[in-house]
């Protein structure tokens, strides 16, 4: 376990109040679950179109509020890819279908209609210029948010055109500060962009509110456990070899462009995704 005294400057006070979180909350949920799976995160998408508000649910899940911004800690991350064969028919209604191929940590695909893994590093999906500019793989990062008053954090998906912001504000912290992302409260809010080719997108924005206490980032270090327990239980049952006789994919479009280009986003609904 990383030493928390070191994470944290003398200087700065606490402004976040963590819900009480119980350092048995894993065995609390488990037992509670039994037989009814996995506990349900909440799923906040980012917008696509260039909006620049949140939708979170609230008390009428038919109404959901509408935010200008999100104040809470990142408590888990990690890589997710996803794939869909056929973008202009993968709709039904306002819902995407499932992806083709989905990965949980970007380095293992799993294509389900076939029952086969695939290498993502190998995958000529996985390339840039398979999706004009971009790819045809949707790279993203799954965030685990937990905002003020709640004992769990709810997931947020930050698409491919966010991951350099991320990546930005992670590396900065870490590399100037020596502190994790689970151990400072994070804003995030929302700007237009637009592509060169002139379609409009939000980017998420990510700033730094104030660094936790030390009481408080054991308290996160136990929803951390959690979330990463979990992922690697995923992971683990998507950590097969491939096998010798998996159908090789079809051939991609040749690379015709530099690693720095957009990629359209499509406005995905993580509820249906394998690996939520």
């Amino acid at each position: 376990m990383a030493d928390t005294k070191a994470l944290v400057p003398a200087n700065e006070a606490p402004v976040f109040n963590l819900a009480a979180i119980d350092a048995d909350l894993g065995g609390t949920i488990a037992e509670e679950m039994d037989g009814l799976g996995s506990v349900p995160f909440e799923i906040i998408k980012v917008p696509g179109g260039g909006h620049i508000a949140f939708e979170v649910a609230g008390d009428d899940e038919n109404n959901p509020d509408v935010v200008k911004e999100l104040v809470g800690i990142i408590v888990h991350q990690h890589a997710v890819n996803a794939y869909w064969e056929d973008d202009a028919g993968s709709k039904d209604g306002d819902k995407r279908n499932a992806p083709t191929c989905s990965s949980l940590d970007g380095h293992t695909g799993y294509v389900p209609a076939e029952g086969v893994y695939r290498q993502c590093g190998e995958c000529p999906y996985n390339k840039f210029g398979t999706a004009g500019r971009g790819k045809a793989c949707k790279n993203m990062r799954r965030l685990y948010f937990l905002m003020e008053g709640r004992a769990m954090p709810v997931i947020i998906q930050i698409p491919p055109t966010s991951l350099k912001a991320f990546k930005d504000y992670v590396g900065m912290w870490i590399a100037r500060k020596q502190i994790p992302p689970y151990a400072h409260v994070t804003r995030l809010t929302l700007k237009k962009e637009t592509s060169p080719e002139g379609k409009d997108y939000s980017k998420v924005i990510f700033s730094h509110v104030s660094t936790l206490s030390t009481e408080d980032v054991e308290k996160v270090l136990v929803i951390k456990r959690m979330c990463s327990e979990r992922t690697q239980e995923t992971r683990a049952e998507a950590a097969a070899p491939v096998p010798a006789d998996a159908p090789v994919p079809k051939a991609a479009p040749p690379i015709i462009t530099d690693p720095e280009g957009f990629m359209e986003i499509p406005d995905t609904d993580m509820e249906e995704l394998p690996f939520n």
